[in-house]
This record gives C-alpha cells, sequence and structure tokens, in this order.
C-alpha cells in the first residue's frame, strides 16, 4: 500500500514566514501568546488536548484570521510519543513555545505528585522529537 502525503503551507518552509509552534495553546497564556503571534504575521499550529484548554479561543482565533495558511489546530496530547511524532513530521516548524501544563493552583496543592508527573512527561515526548529538528528553538 502507498501512502501519499498532502503538503500544505504548514509542511514547507517559505522564505519570510516563521512557522510557530504553540504547545497548549487553547489555555490563556498559550491562547494569548498565539493572538500576538498572529498579529504578528506568524504561521501558527496550536497543539492542545484540551483538558484545560478553551477550544472557543480557538474559535475566535480562527474567525479573526481566517486567512488559509496562518493557523492550524491539532487536537492531540503530547504524552502520546506518536501523536508527536506525526504532527513533528507532518509540518516545518521554525520554533516552538510550549505552555502545555497542568497548571491549576488548587489541584497542585491538594494533589502534588500528580502535578509533577504529567508536564514533565509531555515535555520529554516533545523534546525528544525536537532533537530530531533541524530548528531546535525552544522557547
Amino acid at each position: 500500500m502507498e501512502i501519499f502525503y498532502e503538503y500544505t503551507e504548514f509542511s514547507r518552509h517559505e522564505p519570510g514566514v516563521a512557522h510557530v509552534l504553540v504547545t497548549g495553546g487553547a489555555g490563556y497564556i498559550g491562547s494569548h501568546a498565539t493572538l500576538r503571534l498572529l498579529k504578528d504575521s506568524y504561521r501558527v499550529t496550536v497543539v492542545d488536548n484540551l483538558s484545560r484548554g478553551n477550544i472557543g479561543a480557538i474559535k475566535v482565533l480562527q474567525q479573526l484570521f481566517p486567512e488559509p495558511g496562518r493557523l492550524q489546530f491539532i487536537y492531540a496530547d503530547l504524552g502520546d510519543a506518536k501523536a508527536v511524532h506525526k504532527f513533528f513530521s507532518e509540518n516545518a516548524f521554525d520554533a516552538v513555545m510550549h505552555f502545555a501544563a497542568v497548571a491549576y493552583v488548587g489541584e497542585s496543592t491538594l494533589d502534588p505528585l500528580n502535578q509533577s508527573d504529567t508536564p514533565n512527561a509531555s515535555s520529554h515526548a516533545t523534546v525528544d522529537d525536537l532533537s530530531d529538528e533541524p530548528s531546535n528553538k525552544i522557547s
């Protein structure tokens, strides 16, 4: 069986256009960072599992920036190494801004051991895939 991959604006580098991956981009801080990037003419891919993020924030951003090739949303969990590898292999990122986290203060004080593992495991999968990327730009 032959698999064909459809190339998009997000899958190739374009001179003068930086493509930024924003993890946790449906959360409060990530969505504001995404808004700033889009206002500054960056191409943005948001990856979020929506466990804390808000799909409404993504919909507002899509309405504000409806042009093709400006914003894409990928529903994925950064702890899923296969999913992380898939979106890295299908996109040409120039930089990564990592905001994905479980960051509710109340939860972190009630169950600190649970809080400490989730972001770290997710970050490891992302950084492992980044090590294979030529850009290696992490913020």
